[in-house]
């Protein structure tokens, strides 16, 4: 892989495409009780924990992607594995299309169709990809800090509106589930599969552990700049009855009696981090597939693959309710997990008993 990242570049890449599914949907997914800014707050370790089997395999093997690792250590049953992959990261960008286009369409077009929607952030998402992951690297370098500051500044903005009261009764059902929802929370996290896919490309190797550490800590401040404002505004039991319940609290703030309706500022910056997070899954797809049909130029297959995710998108949900209360919350964090942990446990722990790997040698 010619194209480098560096440790900023990569943290910034989580922490974006991870974030706007805060951004979209959460708190709403998970708040059926006031402690949900615990699971939060609490994040970081389980992320990290979670990211641990992804991060020992790429140490074993440096200059090898997850699929190429796969392939390494089972041989032939290994591009099986790829496959897989390829059809996991396929799936993930179908859903940050899906994401974006019921998000618009529900609060800005209902009339229209998400189709149309989709097809135009995938074309966009097309053209980044024939431009490479350095493109996007750039993107999010300049995205991150605005994204960062408007976090803050409508977490400012919205203090007065802000009832303490909200986050009573503490810790009512123990500590239990706030430690499920951490763990829910992190299984839902599919970027720490970046770290299998673009470690291999990073320009300084021996500083990968800060990629881990710093965006598992970005992405627990960021869920706390999100979660806080709206238990703290419309409580626990008003969040969990809305489809975008930061939307609907940005809505309410006011500057002076006469700025109003900011949220199309956070609506630009839904659009332009959802683009980032469909180009990333898009790239990595292309990337996945190239590896496992060991094809060195990825251009031959983006179109197709594009043309198939606009196919694939209709079929995932009818309608906003049923993807958030189907895919969301029922079956996602584990279907994440098995891919995020399972798998690569696997193959860490197989490479660990064959004694391959750098480690081995």
């Amino acid at each position: 892989m010619k194209e480098k990242i560096t440790v900023t570049q990569l943290v910034f890449l989580i922490t974006l495409c991870r974030e706007i599914l805060t951004l979209i949907f959460l708190p709403s997914t998970f708040a059926n009780s006031p402690d949900i800014w615990l699971s939060a707050l609490l994040g970081p370790p389980f992320l990290i924990l979670f990211a641990l089997p992804v991060y020992l395999l790429w140490k074993r093997y440096p200059n090898e992607t997850i699929i190429q690792s796969s392939q390494t250590i089972l041989g032939k049953i290994g591009i099986f594995i790829g496959l897989i992959y390829v059809l996991y990261f396929f799936d993930q960008t179908a859903i940050a299309l899906v994401d974006l286009s019921s998000f618009y369409s529900t609060t800005q077009m209902p009339e229209t169709p998400n189709l149309f929607f989709i097809i135009t952030l995938a074309l966009s998402a097309t053209y980044a990809v024939y431009k490479g992951i350095e493109v996007l690297n750039r993107i999010s370098e300049f995205l991150f800090p605005l994204f960062a500051a408007s976090l803050v500044i409508f977490f400012l903005f919205l203090i007065p509106n802000m009832n303490l009261g909200n986050l009573q009764p503490f810790l009512e059902n123990g500590i239990l589930p706030v430690l499920q929802g951490s763990l829910t929370s992190s299984a839902v996290t599919s970027e720490i599969l970046f770290l299998g896919m673009l470690l291999p490309c990073l320009n300084k190797p021996n500083n990968a552990k800060y990629a881990l550490l710093f965006s598992s800590i970005l992405i627990c401040i960021f869920a706390l700049l999100i979660v806080l404002p709206v238990l703290l505004v419309f409580g626990a039991k008003h969040t969990s009855h809305v489809v975008f319940p930061y939307y609907d609290t940005i809505r309410i703030i006011t500057i002076g009696n006469f700025i109003e309706r900011i949220e199309s500022i956070h609506l630009s910056f839904c659009v332009l981090g959802a683009f980032v997070k469909v180009s990333i899954y898009y790239y990595l797809t292309v990337l996945s597939l190239s590896q496992v049909l060991k094809i060195s130029d990825l251009r031959p297959l983006i179109i197709p693959i594009g043309v198939l995710i606009i196919a694939y998108c209709p079929m995932i949900g009818s309608n906003i309710v049923e993807f958030v209360n189907e895919l969301l919350i029922g079956n996602y964090p584990w279907y994440n997990a098995f891919f995020i942990v399972i798998i690569p446990t696997a193959l860490l722990l197989l490479s660990y008993f064959l004694k391959k790997g750098v480690s081995s040698q």
